[in-house]
């Protein structure tokens, strides 16, 4: 069972909300154990940090190591690897660029805030995030990928959304955080579901969505229409999040319960992102997509036939 989802200061919030995982999860567990790191941010983080882990994201950020690359003085230059003409996905400049800007750091200070009650880790995660927002106003959809530098583009907002919706589980006991605080954060949560929306709808509508990036857009609006229901949109965040997650597990998920993208450690990822919403769902007294527990089964039954024998993939 789900732990409460509470939201301080949100206006005339529902009750009774089920967050997909117990609050013994954050405390027993590493941070990107929880929420699994994507294979470009998981070696993006061992070259950098030696593991991916949110404790060595911790321990870099105790030393003051953390953004010493793209740091300019005492402040944090949050585009200073964005290369506007000819960036490649897999040039180390470039993950550097979208390593930071998916803003996958939060987590862990979170996390660190909610085992310990020490406010200095959530006045941390505001100021961080508050300086993000003040250099990266939103962008409309649709812009071309080097007009927003990447920041408001595909997969960067979509792995934003989940790490503040799940800081926002984590934030939310202790009163550490301002009204103005929790304003920016809910704020910001409406922003990227509108935005994950308009993309996810549009490749839905076209049958374009392809990989593990359009998958992961279904998983964060149904996050989104699930734990915030009451904005008008929901709805529509829900019913598209499980039409992509439909749309790609009949496309990408194979009978055996691999994925096309044939790598043990994608599987794991991706198993993960289908079973958070079906969890969500069902929790939350929704109807589950239709075939999704078989679906979710076939896929941990090949991960127990092709991880190691500790279960790690």
């Amino acid at each position: 069972m789900g732990a409460l989802f509470t939201k301080p200061f949100f206006p005339n919030p529902r009750a009774s909300l089920r967050y997909p995982y117990p609050a013994a999860a954050w405390r027993d567990r590493d941070a990107f154990e929880v929420y699994l790191l994507d294979g470009g941010a998981f070696f993006f983080s061992n070259a950098f940090l030696g593991r991916g882990t949110g404790a060595a994201y911790l321990a870099a950020w105790d030393d003051g190591s953390l953004f010493a690359p793209w740091m300019d003085g005492a402040r944090i230059e949050w585009d200073r690897f964005w290369h506007p003409e000819g960036s490649l996905p897999y040039q180390r400049p470039f993950e550097q660029h979208v390593w930071i800007n998916r803003l996958y750091f939060l987590l862990p200070l979170a996390q660190a805030y909610a085992r310990t009650g020490q406010a200095r880790y959530a006045r941390a995660w505001d100021s961080l995030f508050r300086d993000w927002v003040s250099a990266h106003p939103y962008h409309e959809p649709h812009r071309p990928g080097d007009e927003s530098r990447f920041v408001w583009f595909d997969m960067q907002v979509t792995t934003r959304l989940l790490v503040l919706i799940h800081s926002a589980y984590l934030l939310s006991a202790g009163g550490a955080l301002s009204v103005a605080a929790w304003k920016r954060l809910y704020s910001a949560i409406r922003q990227h579901a509108q935005f994950v929306h308009t993309e996810a709808a549009h490749d839905l509508s076209l049958t374009a969505g392809r990989g593990n990036h359009y998958q992961q857009k279904g998983t964060a609006l149904i996050y989104a229409g699930v734990l915030f229901p009451e904005w008008p949109e929901a709805e529509a965040w829900r019913t598209t999040g499980m039409g992509v997650l439909r749309d790609h597990a009949a496309r990408e998920i194979c009978s055996d319960g691999a994925s096309v993208e044939a790598s043990p450690s994608y599987s794991h990822f991706i198993a993960r992102l289908c079973l958070d919403p079906h969890v969500l769902l069902t929790e939350n007294g929704y109807a589950p997509i239709p075939g999704w527990e078989a679906c979710v089964r076939r896929q941990y039954a090949y991960l127990s036939r092709t991880c190691a024998p500790d279960g790690r993939t």
